[in-house]
């Protein structure tokens, strides 16, 4: 029996360039830095979890379904680049939504693995075969290596705090153990992929072009991972066995080609998931995180998500939330007060901020407390900024007009307000940084800043040009002001994730005009001001503040004179 395959690598793509090992160490120095950062205000080490007495359950092959179920035909995963000759049987047409039929109910959030008991050695004999274009075990170490080191710490920098390393090297360990062969090299290919973009060994990407992202990497072990996860995958269909280590394995590979900005094959990925969703359960850790997949595919397209949440909307306990409020006279109180001065923000956009202000504030406190976030309160941080994104991507097609055109079949285009869409976009991008982090030169990474500049440019030619000169002083006008200060901390966002990348600097300049504008230079008043917006000084406030010194470099350049040291 045959069907559509999932579309592999280039059997004629090239590895990229040899690794240097003197290389490793000027990496690691790079990457660690962010996670390392708070760790000198830091006593103690959080705990792990491994106490808890809601263990995470860690039978990750339950639920199955059997292929020879009456009625149920099975089929792999769509895509609308290759076809073999025959197909699978079609399923009758239901009036259901998709997704109103998902055979994975409520899912308990704390199914999600960030703390995972502790496991034995690798034990990678069972995914070696003897053949020449597959990859060795050294390989294999070394991915998985660097998923502890590299990977999952930058991923998920408030779960890693202080550097973590025992916590991800017990998912790294436990997923090598549990694993079938078509999510072990899933795993693998997601890894090597975002190996690849911290070392550069790839060509622009999330771009439209002749070819797909991923056969823009330059990277021969990313490569062989991700060809032997597609037929893997595709072995498990043809044989008729569509269970959860089958479906598991089909989220890591919509997470690869998000990494790498396959958008629209990763959402007919994803359609077609939701198809055998509805004859197969899912396992509740890949139900679980399934939405955060969802959510990073929309955040490419700009679109709807497809999946709803799994779990009931958490709420942070009481005695949680004033742990964690800051002390009185901490600025940090003032998060969030600034949206309420700004004009023709929805009141849907608004109760969202309030939201955003919430998961700032913990992870604020989880860098400066020294126990930091308890487990449980681990899992509501994950929940509530899963929840948020999914939201902040949901609200606009409900509540603003959409245009008449379709691109790729997806919905039509909202016509969102100019000051909106750069705020709901600059609240976007800041997720990328203290929840889940992208890669700035990521397929998601680079679609995530073009849309930023698009809206951007947007408000600037219509706010901006034709009215005042650089230099000019404001009119005082209240709401101008504060249209200008949410501009102001948009671009020190939008900035932070166009780190070296082309639009960059175009964004440095148009921050230069905006605090020339408001006659602003100093950083103890822009600081000011980003208190009162969505700021977490303990993670942002070195890169911003490098940001602020480069444009001053900026607006003394304009104005003939030199920056004061």
């Amino acid at each position: 029996m045959a069907g559509t395959s999932i579309r592999t690598a280039p059997s004629h793509a090239q590895p990229g360039a040899a690794w240097d090992p003197n290389h490793r160490h000027e990496i690691r120095s790079h990457v660690m830095r962010n996670v390392r950062q708070h760790e000198s205000n830091q006593g103690v080490k959080r705990p792990t979890g491994r106490g808890r007495a809601r263990r995470i359950n860690r039978d990750r092959k339950v639920d199955k379904a059997s292929s020879a179920d009456a009625g149920t035909p099975t089929t792999p995963i769509h895509t609308a680049a290759q076809e073999t000759d025959s197909q699978f049987p079609a399923r009758p047409v239901s009036s259901e939504s998709p997704t109103s039929r998902l055979r994975y109910g409520q899912v308990d959030p704390y199914a999600m693995p960030l703390y995972s008991s502790p496991s034995g050695d690798y034990g990678l004999d069972r995914f070696c075969d003897s053949s020449q274009n597959s990859l060795s075990e050294t390989a294999m170490r070394g991915l998985l290596s660097y998923a502890t080191t590299h990977f999952i710490p930058m991923t998920f920098p408030v779960e890693n705090r202080n550097s973590n390393l025992e916590v991800a090297n017990h998912i790294v360990v436990d997923r090598v153990l549990e694993a079938s062969r078509p999510a072990f090299f899933a795993f693998l290919a997601t890894t090597a992929c975002h190996r690849a973009v911290l070392h550069r060994r790839h060509s622009e990407l999330g771009a439209d072009g002749p070819s797909a992202n991923c056969d823009r990497i330059r990277d021969r072990e990313f490569i062989l991972a991700h060809r032997s996860a597609i037929t893997e995958t595709n072995d498990k269909a043809k044989g008729g066995v569509l269970d959860s280590d089958y479906l598991e394995a089909c989220v890591s590979i919509i997470s690869t080609l998000t990494l790498a900005g396959d958008f629209n094959v990763a959402r007919q990925y994803l359609h077609s998931l939701l198809d055998v969703l509805q004859h197969v359960e899912l396992s509740p850790p890949t139900a679980a995180w399934l939405p955060l997949t969802d959510a990073k595919v929309a955040v490419g397209l700009m679109s709807r998500p497809q999946v709803p949440l799994p779990w009931a909307r958490v709420q942070i306990e009481d005695g949680s939330l004033q742990r964690m409020l800051p002390p009185a006279d901490d600025p940090l109180l003032r998060m969030g007060s600034a949206f309420a001065t700004v004009s023709g923000l929805s009141t849907e956009l608004q109760r969202l901020l309030c939201d955003a202000t919430l998961i700032c504030l913990m992870c604020d406190f989880n860098a400066r407390d020294v126990v930091g976030l308890r487990p449980h309160e681990h899992i509501s941080f994950r929940c509530k900024s899963m929840e948020l994104e999914h939201d902040l991507l949901s609200y606009v097609f409900d509540i603003f007009p959409v245009s008449a055109e379709r691109a790729d079949g997806l919905e039509p285009t909202p016509d969102v307000p100019l000051t909106e869409d750069v705020v709901r976009l600059a609240v976007l991008g800041l997720m990328t940084m203290i929840s889940v982090h992208v890669l700035p030169g990521s397929g998601l990474g680079r679609a995530m800043t073009r849309q930023q500049m698009r809206a951007m440019t947007r408000w600037f030619a219509s706010n901006l040009n034709g009215q005042q000169s650089l230099g000019e002083k404001m009119t005082g006008n209240t709401s101008d002001t504060a249209a200008l200060h949410t501009i102001l901390w948009a671009l020190f966002v939008f900035a932070k994730c166009a780190r070296e990348q082309p639009e960059e600097e175009a964004l440095r300049k148009m921050l230069a005009e905006v605090m020339t504008r408001l006659q602003m230079s100093d950083w103890d008043d822009i600081e000011h001001i980003l208190y009162g917006f969505l700021y977490v000084p303990t993670m942002l406030r070195p890169p911003w503040w490098r940001t602020w010194e480069l444009v001053e470099g900026i607006i003394c350049a304009a104005n003939g004179e030199q920056q004061p040291y």
